[in-house]
């Protein structure tokens, strides 16, 4: 780690510790003992789950790793805190459970709905470049969003920007403003991998999920091209986004959120984790090949007004 990248806040957290140290010269051994790590409140942070938890596993383990080592090294404990669904990771941000979330830009918007000082502060270097994908049964004789009347349609997670929120505004602007009304059937199919894969096999004859995910299955081999086929594309919108709690800030002091900004984007492919995968055994985790990008670059709660503008329009905050 080059000096430059040392933390701000480095300087002011050692000279704490150090007036704790004297502090308790005058105590007993045993609590001259007590270790620096028990005077640092711990670092949660967690993710949407949008794929299969081995692979979230090795993402936020290694992503908490590199926090720990680069923000207050061995003064920060880190720790990566699993969730069953996107209404979880929610919940538990507003309840101030996880500290730094991976939000897509649904979430994000509905955890500042109730964390107003809650702050985005760092996007992949094509999240301002998201879109869906709307793929259908390949046999089925659509050509057109309007041609789906009638027909079993499942949106992703309820809580997914790329897999329901934007989706169901772009059905909107071709004139289909209740789904419920419009399909025979919807349903959520909890994560972009799941859609893809109801609507191959036949349970749904539509769906709508994150297009980097539809890409990167297809890339993979996992689609069968034969039974299932894009019908269209959206056009871009900002999404997934790190979102800091404001009490980071009341626990590592006022420039905390602005550090830990810093330090996401100033991840690069020079950082080596000692985190082993789990998905393939043994194998190095790369963090941003993880995260599928080059790199991240900072963002702002402005840049997500339009998501909330359809969730308020959507009447999404009491869904």
């Amino acid at each position: 780690m080059k000096a430059s990248r040392f933390p701000k806040l480095a300087v002011a957290i050692c000279a704490l510790l150090c007036a704790l140290v004297l502090t308790s010269c005058g105590s007993e051994n045993s609590n001259s003992a007590s270790s620096s790590e028990d005077t640092l409140p711990e670092l949660v942070i967690s993710g949407i789950p949008d794929q299969e938890t081995c692979r979230l596993d090795e993402r936020f383990n290694a992503f908490a790793q590199y926090l720990a080592d680069s923000y207050l090294g061995r003064n920060l404990r880190v720790r990566y805190q699993p969730v069953t669904d996107y209404a979880e990771i929610v919940s538990m941000f507003i309840s101030g459970e996880i500290q730094l979330g991976w939000f897509g830009a649904l979430a994000g918007v509905q955890a500042r709905h109730e964390v107003p000082d809650a702050q985005a502060i760092a996007e992949r270097e094509d999240d301002d470049k998201f879109r869906s994908v709307f793929i259908v049964r390949a046999n089925l004789p659509a050509t057109t969003l309007l041609d789906l009347a009638g027909s079993r349609f499942t949106f992703g997670s309820e809580l997914s920007a790329s897999g329901r929120l934007m989706p169901e505004y772009f059905l909107g602007l071709e004139g289909i403003e209740n789904p419920e009304m419009f399909f025979s059937e919807v349903g959520y199919s909890g994560s972009h991998d799941r859609t893809w894969q109801l609507v191959q096999d036949g349970e749904y004859e539509a769906g709508a999920l994150s297009k980097i995910v539809w890409d990167r299955a297809v890339a993979a081999g996992s689609v069968d091209l034969e039974a299932v086929r894009v019908l269209t594309i959206t056009t871009t919108y900002h999404n997934y986004h790190w979102l800091a709690h404001p009490s980071i800030n009341g626990n590592y002091g006022d420039e905390a959120i602005e550090r830990l900004q810093e330090i996401i984007v100033d991840l690069d492919g020079s950082y080596e984790s000692s985190i082993q995968g789990i998905c393939e055994e043994g194998s190095e985790v790369d963090i941003l090949e993880n995260f599928k990008t080059s790199g991240f670059k900072p963002t702002k709660n402005s840049d997500y007004n339009n998501i909330s503008n359809i969730a308020e329009k959507l009447n999404l905050w009491q869904r």
